[in-house]
């Protein structure tokens, strides 16, 4: 599926698992909804132009931006950057998980949301965008955990001690917060490393939608 960034001449090409949705009435002029429904995981995406101002284009400053909120609404931290793209368009993004809500439909799991600014080039001036998604996670929730869990315990890489599971949660940003902090820190099963093993978690889908987006020209 191919996704065009209104007068910018790029386009985003995803792959045939991804389909287009419909906008709601509320939704800003010149917005594109898309998703997918896969075995483990399914996603609604919008893309549309930016309105606002831009996040700042950061990583350490958007980081520190949003720790007050994570820490509010129990939310982690996954993965955020900021810079230039190979051609040199603007970026900015995070991850964040949130718990699944109370009335979360039976076996859903953890949900990323994956929060993006670009500034593309458009012959004139840098067109900003925002890119909003939900992945959440479906079928038998847990098992990219509990897999990684296993090879890590093996390892010896993580352990149980006095204040429960020792080596499994951090901060990629800050190694010295623990979840006695009140975060919902990320996991080591959720390093990129471990994507290609598990290609149908939501995780491993907002990276590829990611990744494609770093890589339009």
């Amino acid at each position: 599926m191919d996704i065009t960034l209104g007068d910018t001449g790029r386009t985003l090409h995803l792959p045939s698992h991804w389909e287009v949705l419909n906008t709601l009435p509320e939704d800003a002029p010149g917005t594109v909804a898309f998703g997918y429904h896969l075995a483990e995981s399914n996603a609604v995406v919008t893309l549309a132009p930016l309105d606002s101002q831009m996040m700042p284009v950061d990583r350490d400053e958007v980081i520190e931006g949003i720790r007050p909120n994570l820490r509010e609404f129990h939310a982690g931290l996954v993965e955020a950057d900021a810079g230039e793209t190979p051609v040199g368009d603007l970026i900015v993004y995070t991850v964040v998980k949130t718990l699944p809500p109370e009335d979360a439909e039976p076996g859903s799991g953890m949900q990323y949301n994956l929060t993006l600014h670009v500034a593309v080039e458009n012959g004139e001036y840098l067109e900003p965008w925002q890119l909003q998604g939900f992945f959440t996670e479906t079928g038998t929730a847990g098992m990219r955990d509990a897999a990684v869990m296993d090879l890590k315990r093996r390892a010896g890489e993580i352990s149980i001690g006095d204040d429960g599971l020792e080596g499994w949660f951090v901060d990629p940003y800050d190694p010295a917060l623990t979840p006695a902090d009140g975060y919902l820190l990320a996991t080591l099963a959720e390093d990129r490393a471990y994507d290609d093993r598990f290609p149908e978690h939501p995780l491993s889908q907002a990276r590829l939608l990611l990744d494609a987006l770093i890589a339009v020209e």
